[in-house]
């Protein structure tokens, strides 16, 4: 199997131990594409000052937390690529961050992916122009771009070939709406079958949904920790619901 890299940093605003409990939370993540805590260099909290030799003084927080792993190649496939992100993203959300920055690396061939996000309230760009320049997307929580970047976002490839990038791989990334919709009516179906301890999610299910979106659904699902494998055999279909009021599209990507 190809293998590709992953790695990567995150800058961090002030809740450092709020951050890392939830990176902690993570733990091992079954499903591919996988993010684990181990993924993480959480490093520690520091704050650093400088005195100026002459008449500036500089102090400045250390909060980074870096990022790698190795991974298959099939990172690089459409949906599994849009899994990690949406992955990344909920990760994103409920830690303190101000810039995230991601680079892919085939270990194969010359392929290559960017990830960029800043937080909506320290963002650097914010005037549409400069979105346009920079090759920014929008949105109510952050920047997202694709392209080799700066973690500050400064963008060093052209834009043409970001914009080729959105194109390819359209943000902010989604699940087909009637898969999902399917899946989540099939899931309140067999809790009320069967109660929310214990839902089989096999064959019955692909039947009616297309495997790889079954699988992808499920994998995160089980990373929001909305769902639970039913017992410790890596292999087993059946999960417990922990979570049934977020078993709707509109929780889905909150």
């Amino acid at each position: 199997m190809e293998m590709a890299v992953i790695y990567g940093a995150i800058t961090l605003h002030h809740d450092y131990v709020g951050s890392v409990d939830f990176i902690k939370s993570l733990g091992n993540d079954l499903m591919f594409p996988p993010i684990n805590t181990s993924d993480f260099g959480l490093g520690d909290y520091n704050n650093y000052h400088h005195e100026g030799v002459l008449m500036y003084n500089y102090t400045w927080d250390n909060m980074v937390i870096s990022y790698a792993q190795t991974i298959g190649a099939a990172v690089f496939d459409e949906e599994d690529f849009k899994l990690f992100i949406l992955k990344m993203e909920h990760v994103l959300r409920n830690i303190d961050f101000v810039k995230a920055i991601f680079h892919f690396q085939s270990a194969e061939s010359l392929e290559t992916a960017n990830l960029f996000w800043e937080k909506r309230e320290h963002r650097s760009y914010r005037k549409p122009e400069d979105l346009e320049k920079h090759c920014l997307v929008e949105t109510d929580e952050w920047n997202f771009g694709f392209g080799n970047r700066s973690l500050k976002g400064y963008l060093d490839e052209p834009a043409d070939k970001i914009w080729h990038s959105f194109k390819n791989h359209p943000y902010p990334p989604r699940f087909p709406e009637q898969s999902v919709r399917a899946f989540f009516g099939r899931m309140n179906a067999l809790i009320d079958k069967y109660g929310a301890a214990e839902i089989p999610i096999g064959n019955e299910f692909e039947s009616e949904l297309p495997g790889i979106t079954t699988r992808q659904i499920v994998s995160y699902l089980l990373f929001k920790k909305i769902i639970t494998p039913a017992d410790t055999n890596e292999n087993s279909r059946i999960f417990k619901v922990i979570k049934p009021e977020l078993l709707n599209i509109e929780s889905l990507y909150l």
